[in-house]
């Protein structure tokens, strides 16, 4: 299976986890120093922060891996190569890395916010400190889903890649009827704007916040003990606590509650959830505790809210407009390739989408010209070359015949004068030698006669005359035919007729020309045994086939198949001689009769089966 369909789950979960494990990193390494909390309170947000990071990512991963699960019969037929792939499921996987990134932030984002509920707080966190830690968190973690997508888009492309043309093809259809590519270009650079500027600005007002909050927090702290240590210390004098009650009452005016208590304590500073902060100071005479609220600010303001909107919607309406423009250069250069022909590629400069007013939409418009243009160099040197091999095949069938001309008309003067020998008294050795001529001369008449008639075919000259005849009698002067051609100590030949056998239209002497030649290359490749030459009728009656099955493993059956079709490689042994052209004319003879000739590998060996068209009855 292609480890890009076969692993893409994996992948996926595995870039979430990374993603979690490095947005909680880096909000433990920037919360501190960016919304300048307590050193104190740190430990326990650490620990809080590992438990809720740690449940969001185990949510996480369930939903994504069961949204991958419905996912895994398309990723199986993509990693085995299926030739075809249901267009719906191919929608569904490109969806992926959107619901995947939006998963991971909504699981991420829930869990954040319900930190904000008093049971969940961290301790020591008021509501308007977990607001801004918050508001950090879920900042970092729409930072870190950008490359989420990127990533996961990524490998889902490699996933869609391996799936079938045909499905691609029908997939475009539906989707270019449904106007989803312009919505999607749209909405996804409209996105790409709002992103940074919504992360900049809250980022911009987080830190903001932060600042002035530390220093309002810092300021109350300061005059609590200012005010414990100036206006409630006892003083020399007959009333030592006189003014005591009076500054605890006008604290009390500035939102300080002050309580008094005659029993010594060190100094102490607590901070309690509701954001109140309580504060034990020390005096001459036993303790203060000074209670007030941390911060008088909010963390989110209306005015603020205000200029964030604003700013939001003027970003929206920009990326919008970019967004929509850029899907109607992306549109046009659409068109433009639609109407872009074979006969504008040849005749080149095709000017895809020009002039384009994004860099993307004319990188892409060049690299289509220069496809373009390599399409038209491929072409032109496409028709050179076949108009190269039509040159040579006519020159090479006049050769052919030619020469072939020049030599039967020697040979059959050779072959006449060994018949006239053979009429006289001749020794039994003079006999054989002469027998050796006229077997070879035959030979070589028969091969001559092959070139001749193969260069009519490739010339389109040859024409049959076509006549009812019986299988049987073809079969037969097939096989008296390749046996006379045959060397002597030649493989005996088993003849199985099917009775009743219809008659097949056929040019009888180039029928038995092409049955001669398959049984001639049998005899020729079985050393020992025999072949069997049957004829049945095929399925549905409307042909009649011939097999010649062979006990030969000389030449497989992929290979003889390559000799069967013209021009095609020979690769025949040598001690085979010129069968290829003769297996090469006796398939192209069956193709002109209607017919063709099947190769298999046989338990035997080798199994030709010819098919011929039978000759239907007049009803």
């Amino acid at each position: 299976m292609n480890a890009s369909a076969g692993r893409l789950t994996q992948n996926v979960v595995l870039a979430v986890v990374a993603t979690t494990v490095a947005s909680a990193t880096a909000l433990a390494a920037v919360a501190p120093r960016f919304l300048l909390l307590d050193p104190a309170m740190l430990p326990a947000a650490m620990w809080h922060g590992l438990a809720v990071a740690g449940v969001s990512l185990a949510v996480s991963v369930l939903l994504i891996w069961l949204q991958m699960r419905r996912l895994r019969f398309a990723l199986r037929a993509l990693g085995l190569g299926a030739r075809w792939v249901e267009p719906e499921e191919l929608e569904e996987l490109d969806r992926t890395p959107w619901r995947v990134t939006m998963t991971a932030l909504a699981t991420t984002g829930v869990a954040i916010l319900s930190t904000l509920l008093p049971p969940l707080r961290p301790a020591g966190f008021d509501l308007d400190s977990s607001v801004s830690l918050a508001l950090l968190s879920i900042t970092i973690g729409a930072t870190a889903s950008l490359p989420l997508y990127v990533y996961v888009r990524g490998r889902v492309a490699r996933a869609v890649q391996l799936a079938p043309d045909e499905s691609v093809r029908e997939l475009m259809v539906r989707v270019e009827r449904s106007h989803l590519p312009a919505l999607r270009v749209s909405r996804r650079t409209r996105l790409a704007v709002l992103a940074p500027v919504g992360l900049v600005g809250i980022g911009i007002a987080l830190l903001a916040h932060a600042h002035v909050l530390a220093f309002e927090a810092r300021g109350r702290l300061a005059t609590a003990v200012a005010m414990a240590q100036g206006a409630l210390e006892q003083v020399p004098g007959p009333v030592p606590d006189a003014g005591e009650q009076d500054a605890a009452i006008a604290a009390a005016a500035h939102g300080l509650s002050v309580r008094l208590s005659p029993n010594a304590a060190p100094f102490h500073l607590e901070r309690q959830i509701s954001g109140r902060v309580i504060v034990t100071m020390p005096l001459d005479v036993g303790h203060a505790t000074i209670s007030f609220d941390g911060t008088t600010m909010i963390a989110l303001s209306a005015g603020g809210i205000a200029v964030a909107l604003i700013a939001l919607l003027i970003a929206a309406a920009l990326g919008g407009a970019a967004g929509r423009s850029l899907a109607d250069d992306l549109a046009h250069a659409t068109r433009q390739v639609r109407l872009l022909g074979t006969e504008e590629v040849l005749r080149g400069a095709p000017q895809i989408a020009r002039p384009a007013r994004y860099q993307a939409v004319a990188g892409l418009g060049e690299a289509i010209e220069r496809l373009a243009e390599r399409f038209r160099l491929f072409a032109e040197t496409q028709e050179q070359a076949i108009a190269a091999r039509e040159a040579a095949q006519r020159m090479r069938g006049l050769l052919f015949a030619a020469v072939s001309h020049d030599l039967k008309s020697p040979l059959n003067s050779v072959l006449g004068f060994a018949d006239l020998i053979d009429a006289r008294k001749l020794s039994s050795e003079q006999r054989e030698s002469l027998e050796v001529i006229r077997h070879r001369g035959a030979e070589l008449l028969t091969l001559i006669q092959t070139i001749l008639d193969a260069a009519r075919v490739e010339a389109g000259q040859l024409v049959l005359d076509r006549s009812p005849v019986a299988v049987d009698t073809v079969v037969f002067d097939a096989v008296s035919s390749a046996r006379e051609m045959s060397a002597r100590g030649a493989v005996p030949v088993v003849v199985d007729l099917d009775p009743g056998l219809p008659e097949v239209e056929a040019d009888v002497s180039r029928l038995v020309e092409a049955l001669a030649a398959l049984i001639r290359h049998a005899l020729k490749t079985s050393p020992s045994g025999e072949v069997l030459v049957t004829a049945d009728l095929g399925p549905g009656g409307r042909e009649v086939i011939i097999g010649i099955d062979a006990p030969s493993r000389m030449m497989p059956a992929a290979s003889l198949a390559r000799l069967l079709l013209p021009g095609g490689e020979n690769t025949l042994p040598r001690e085979l001689g010129g069968l290829a052209l003769g297996l090469s004319l006796a398939h192209s003879l069956l193709v002109l009769h209607g017919g063709d000739v099947e190769v298999s590998d046989s338990p035997r060996g080798v199994l030709l089966r010819a098919r011929i068209p039978a000759r239907l009855q007049p009803a």
